[in-house]
């Protein structure tokens, strides 16, 4: 079994951070239970449990295997759907005016939450268990995305998004979500180099200084070329059928925005 404190050294995790965290060492049958884990071996490791954004108090948010079977992932979620939330520390609700900082893992949550700490800087950090650990399959984006309305959003994605076809769809897929139906205040989209995997690995490598200027140098949607280079691109990335809302006579939301602009 992994030392919870040796994993929270390796993310930097301040000590009130370190607290605020609630993580908990769980044994394989405590995992097997929480999260219907029906997989041989053993599947002991560490289980987040979070905040939402209200700041209230929420059940097992997934766990993270210290020996996760060779084909599958190492993060394992409850199962269903219904208690799906974005993943936050104590608190978010009195960081409402300060940016929000979505990332894929509740890793990167206390590693930059930990950095923000240390350099006095305000940002929410808030995780979504992936790249697409924003929808439901069949079902549309999870309820809690809807309380990013008005807000300053920053995407963080890992750095993979630069190079898998499938995770730039789902940053893009998120970003026409956010603009169109959402309606946040404003979106950036920020790019980890290729030498580090998310915002955590980057953080443990690098000084905290060195991640703020990749969030300072994070870019409008439309800008980045690429899966964004035209709204058509992403109907047949996607194979997505683009729903009535996403239209000019639907909600207002005029998807010329996400065609590449001058520079």
């Amino acid at each position: 079994m992994i030392n919870l404190q040796s994993f929270l050294k390796k993310l930097k995790a301040t000590a009130k951070v370190a607290k605020a965290a609630g993580l908990r060492q769980l044994e394989d049958g405590q995992s097997r239970k929480l999260f219907d884990i029906g997989d041989p071996g053993d599947m002991c490791g560490i289980g987040f449990y979070g905040h939402d954004l209200r700041g209230a108090e929420r059940g097992p948010y997934c766990i993270r295997l210290d020996n996760p079977p060779p084909d599958k992932g190492k993060y394992r979620c409850p199962p269903g759907n219904d208690d799906r939330y974005l993943y936050c520390l104590p608190g978010a609700d009195k960081l409402a005016a300060a940016p929000l900082v979505l990332v894929e893992s509740p890793k990167s949550v206390l590693a930059i939450a930990s950095a923000a700490e240390r350099s006095g800087r305000k940002v929410l950090p808030v995780a979504m268990n992936g790249c697409w650990g924003w929808k439901v399959k069949d079902a549309g984006a999870i309820v809690d995305l809807d309380l990013l309305k008005d807000r300053d959003v920053i995407l963080c994605l890992d750095s993979n998004v630069a190079t898998k076809r499938q995770v730039a769809s789902a940053e893009k897929e998120l970003a026409v979500e956010l603009l169109c139906r959402v309606r946040v205040k404003s979106l950036l989209c920020s790019r980890l180099p290729l030498t580090v995997n998310g915002p955590d690995d980057f953080l443990a490598a690098h000084k905290d200084d060195k991640f703020w200027n990749v969030l300072d140098a994070a870019i409008e949607p439309w800008r980045l070329g690429g899966t964004f280079a035209s709204f058509e691109d992403y109907t047949k990335s996607t194979r997505a059928v683009i729903p009535h809302r996403f239209s000019a006579t639907g909600h207002g939301c005029d998807v010329s925005r996400l065609a590449p602009r001058p520079r």
